[in-house]
């Protein structure tokens, strides 16, 4: 039978150190998902067909969102390894190679999304709400160049456990 008392005892240091490293990247995570609900509380105010727009917007562009998401957290692992080898020339050729990654998959996005527009139209949704959704489209496919920009300079402050800023540049 495992001694619950003396398990949390011998393992209180390490315990601390994961509260301290991820309680910032969960604030950030939390600060996220208030953006999304702010933004369909206002939204919804301007009626159901620029909801149900927004909502068939991000239907779509929320697959390459997350895809380019975890594209980019492949690179907190890789920058914790090298840094806690010291080997700092390798956490630089890391990030510039994510940096490129990341750009590189963002302009795939944009060029998928903006493949894809042309027929949304054909998914049975009442036409008006395709003609409101198809510039907020857009402007969700070219705002992953800024936004997988955030992640590469994200990852490599996580990666190198430094996570209050990205939860501070989330928040703000």
């Amino acid at each position: 039978m495992i001694n619950i008392a003396g398990f949390l005892t011998e393992y209180r240091d390490d315990f601390r150190k994961n509260i301290k490293l991820a309680t910032p990247i969960m604030t950030g995570q939390l600060g996220q998902v208030i953006v999304n609900v702010v933004d369909n509380l206002m939204v919804g105010r301007l009626g159901s067909a620029s909801l149900a727009s927004v909502s068939l917007a991000i239907s779509i562009c929320i697959v390459f969102i997350i895809v380019g998401t975890g594209i980019s957290f492949a690179l907190p692992p890789l920058l914790a390894k090298a840094d806690g080898a010291k080997q700092h020339r390798r956490v630089g050729v890391y990030f510039y190679h994510s940096l490129i990654i990341n750009l590189v998959y963002a302009a795939f996005s944009i060029l998928s999304i903006e493949l894809i527009v042309p027929f949304i139209g054909y998914l049975g949704h009442d036409p008006e709400v395709v003609q409101l959704a198809i510039p907020y489209i857009r402007i969700t496919a070219y705002a992953m160049i800024p936004m997988m920009l955030f992640q590469s300079f994200r990852c490599f402050a996580d990666g190198l456990s430094n996570t209050l800023i990205p939860m501070i540049a989330i928040i703000v």
